[in-house]
């Protein structure tokens, strides 16, 4: 669960450098035939759900098997989680791997260790954001070559902010099969405060929403305030 951990870990501890050298090891430990094709899971069958430790439930070897199954998360902590949640698939929606969502991860099903994450799936009280979230990012993902199988860059991870670039080059992709051009780049918030972001593209004539297609910058930069705990993601047309 090394993907898992660092993920999770990131999102609550906020140290971008930190998850960008754990994501970093893990390109230069693994082929790309292996990590490419790697199961990014975010919670599973054998540990607690990525909601439950989001939200900041306590460590669950610290607690019996009887508080664990009546524990109930406040609806605070749970709204927190949700928005956590998000940036969890989006960041498995756009790193190398494939993802691998374990049921009911879309919907916001929280649960302690085995059997507490196994309950019955829930669509009648389904979170309708999450569920909308990773529907959204699942399909950008099938649509965009780079975000499958192109290369990674970290190029900002400072104040827990981290962004990335995704990419081809020269009509090539990772494993060298030829492809269509493309970038994207993706901005991640974990904070739970507003902060200040700026970032130079290199050999970007300008820089569009990914979603909503809407121009964010007629130069290759940059500058915005970054809401909290939210993700951008960032198509730049090159020259």
């Amino acid at each position: 669960y090394v993907f898992r951990n660092a993920v999770l870990s990131y999102l609550l501890d906020c140290d971008s450098n930190l998850f960008s050298m754990r994501i970093m090891s893990l390109l230069e430990n693994y082929p790309a035939e292996a990590l490419y094709s790697a199961m990014n899971l975010i919670s599973s069958h054998d540990v607690p759900r990525a909601m439950t430790v989001l939200s900041g439930a306590p460590d669950f070897r610290t607690m019996p098997r009887e508080q664990q199954h009546e524990y109930q998360t406040n609806p605070i902590d749970l709204h927190f989680a949700q928005r956590r949640m998000v940036l969890a698939i989006c960041l498995q929606m756009t790193l190398p791997g494939t993802p691998c969502i374990y049921y009911g991860d879309e919907i916001g099903l929280t649960g302690y260790a085995d059997p507490f994450n196994r309950q019955c799936m829930d669509w009648e009280s389904r979170n309708e954001i999450l569920f909308g979230q990773t529907k959204m990012l699942a399909s950008f993902r099938n649509r965009t070559e780079s975000l499958r199988t192109g290369f990674y860059k970290t190029i900002y991870a400072e104040n827990g902010i981290l962004a990335y670039i995704r990419y081809t080059k020269e009509g090539k992709d990772v494993f060298g099969k030829s492809c269509t051009d493309d970038s994207v780049v993706v901005v991640i918030n974990p904070n739970d405060e507003h902060k200040d972001f700026s970032l130079d593209i290199p050999d970007a004539k300008c820089i569009k929403d990914a979603l909503s297609g809407d121009l964010v910058s007629p130069t290759g930069n940059i500058s915005l305030i970054l809401e909290p705990l939210s993700y951008r993601i960032f198509i730049p047309e090159r020259k």
